[in-house]
């Protein structure tokens, strides 16, 4: 899987896919990300936030979004669920909420985009935030978020 990785950069490296092309950059991105799974739990997130920040961390800018193909949308999307897993932090679920922005604003977004969104609330224990979320969107398939007292 690193080495997948390694050709990806080297082809975007290389000037043999444009730095822009964020489906390369996405692969290059979940190779690497796919192989830390072997590694201790400690090791996984600095190793997966790194090669987010490398390889697609310019791309979540207010512009670079704005620009973004619906196809690009959809990998960043899967991308920033992905770091918000693996970092469990405010900032990368501020991210997927921004991608997810942009889908709804263009009327793309789906439950199951929606539920991503949703689940990282949860995962972070932002309840509130998750209640009024499924609230608004009250289609998702999704669990009731529990009372905590």
């Amino acid at each position: 899987m690193w080495i997948r990785g390694a050709v990806v950069l080297g082809v975007l490296a290389s000037g043999g896919a444009s730095a822009a092309d964020i489906a390369a950059r996405y692969e290059a991105f979940r190779a690497i990300e796919s192989g830390v799974h072997k590694r201790p739990q400690i090791e996984q997130q600095p190793v997966v936030r790194h090669a987010f920040d490398q390889y697609l961390g310019d791309a979540y800018s207010g512009r670079s979004l704005a620009n973004a193909s619906d196809q690009d949308l959809a990998l960043m999307l899967q991308a920033a669920d992905t770091m918000a897993f693996h970092s469990n932090a405010r900032e990368d679920v501020a991210t997927l909420h921004r991608v997810l922005q942009v889908l709804e604003r263009r009327g793309l977004a789906s439950d199951a985009e929606r539920a991503l969104y949703f689940g990282a609330l949860v995962g972070l224990r932002m309840l509130d935030e998750a209640k009024a979320f499924r609230a608004r969107h009250p289609s998702m398939d999704v669990e009731t978020v529990p009372s905590v007292e």
